[in-house]
């Protein structure tokens, strides 16, 4: 699918249209013109896209510079070129779901998710399974893509439906089965991405001593109208220095998070080099890392367009749980459900999603859930929903007997409990 369709609401895309985005009523006429020359996909800087892209998900307002949709990496690249010559920020966007303000800023605004959708490869290898996709492929529909695999993307985002694989990327997405499958950082193997002056450049993995070779910090010139050199030798020097000297210091700073996606990913390369990558449940060292070779595409992830802007991105995928169970275990106080997380937790759910008193009421206020809510207990506070995955729907009902036998007494249950689930 290239690109979602965005008629419902924008005037270029009625029928009677007459809204013209390149008139001479635009912020930077000359920047429009230039740029309408390097690209092929759509220059907006005209009022009404800009107050459209002002905004995501979050509390924060930044009108943008402009915005361009690219249509492809070149469009991407020639548009970074142009703005580092003029010292102009960008920033790339995907479905504008981040609930930090990440989408919104003084820039000029790459959206990715109007042309650059596409899936361009699925691998269905049994050992390695991977897909291939555009950036501003949306997660839902990559999923669709590969379903008929048996496979899926694991992390994922509440708005998965909107936010798009770039995005993911550039956020180290997770979601609510992180329990699971962690953070997007463990599933990327390759990005294409454009640096800061414009190249593009692939980055997977490498070997540190194949890294250190093509080092040199002073490699990165800059010319009087703008970059004129490859930046990769200087950024293998920096990430061959950060390993050979501020590894201990990435030990001791780096808090032990299972869901941190604060800073750059320096935790994560330090482990790899030494091949102690973490498996995304936390449950050991991935078998498959090993010492002396990194992988320079995870660094990307989660540093939200700051190093480099990915338009193409390969992930490993997870297979599709056979079967789901779930309990929902309820509360007359808050405090008692959040206590009750971390025994829960031992009985190794793929979920746990708390519904407090707030969202409770707000529930009881809306048509659609207040008979849902009203089979709750009289006096329910605060409910926590557990989900399992399971082989079998015999092995959910077991998974949930044990947690109801572990968790409350004189319940009866639909299913028998393992032999000393209760003790």
């Amino acid at each position: 699918m290239a690109g979602r369709n965005y008629g419902v609401g924008d005037p270029a895309r009625a029928s009677e249209a007459t809204y013209d985005y390149a008139s001479g009523d635009v912020e930077r006429p000359t920047m429009v013109a230039d740029l309408s020359e390097l690209v092929e996909g759509d220059v907006r800087f005209d009022e009404y896209t800009r107050q459209l892209y002002a905004t995501d998900a979050s509390a924060y307002e930044a009108v943008p510079i402009g915005v361009v949709m690219p249509k492809s990496t070149a469009d991407a690249s020639a548009v970074v070129e142009y703005c580092a010559r003029w010292e102009i920020p960008v920033l790339p966007r995907g479905g504008g779901t981040s609930l930090a303000g990440q989408a919104v800023n003084e820039a000029v605004v790459l959206d990715f998710s109007r042309y650059m959708g596409d899936v361009l490869a699925v691998d269905a290898d049994p050992d390695d399974p991977t897909v291939t996709a555009q950036a501003g492929t949306v997660l839902a529909e990559l999923n669709e893509t590969i379903a008929p695999e048996g496979l899926k993307f694991g992390p994922d985002p509440a708005a998965g439906d909107r936010s798009v694989l770039g995005g993911a990327v550039g956020n180290n997405s997770t979601g609510a089965h992180s329990l699971v499958y962690g953070k997007t950082d463990y599933y990327v193997e390759e990005v294409e991405a454009v640096l800061a002056d414009g190249s593009v450049h692939r980055f997977a993995e490498i070997a540190v001593d194949d890294l250190r070779a093509r080092a040199d910090p002073d490699a990165d010139a800059w010319g009087p109208n703008g970059p004129d050199s490859d930046l990769l030798p200087r950024i293998y020097a920096e990430v061959a220095r950060v390993l050979d000297e501020e590894a201990d210091e990435v030990d001791a700073r780096y808090p032990d998070l299972k869901r941190n996606v604060s800073g750059y990913n320096l935790d994560v390369l330090v482990d790899e080099a030494r091949g102690e990558r973490p498996l995304p449940d936390d449950s050991g060292v991935d078998p498959e890392s090993e010492p002396g070779t990194v992988n320079l595409a995870r660094l990307l992830a989660g540093s939200e367009g700051t190093l480099a802007v990915v338009t193409e991105a390969t992930v490993s995928l997870a297979p599709v749980p056979e079967t789901k169970a779930v309990a929902l275990l309820t509360y007359d106080d808050l405090l008692d459900a959040m206590e009750d997380v971390e025994p829960i937790l031992e009985h190794d759910p793929c979920a746990v999603e708390v519904m407090d008193d707030v969202l409770l009421g707000l529930a009881r206020e809306t048509a659609e859930f207040r008979e849902v809510v009203g089979m709750l207990p009289p006096g329910t506070d605060s409910v926590l929903l557990v989900e399992f995955y399971a082989a079998s729907a015999a092995e959910g009902r077991r998974k949930v007997a044990d947690l109801v036998a572990d968790r409350l007494d004189d319940v009866e249950t639909t299913a028998e409990p393992s032999d000393g689930a209760a003790d």
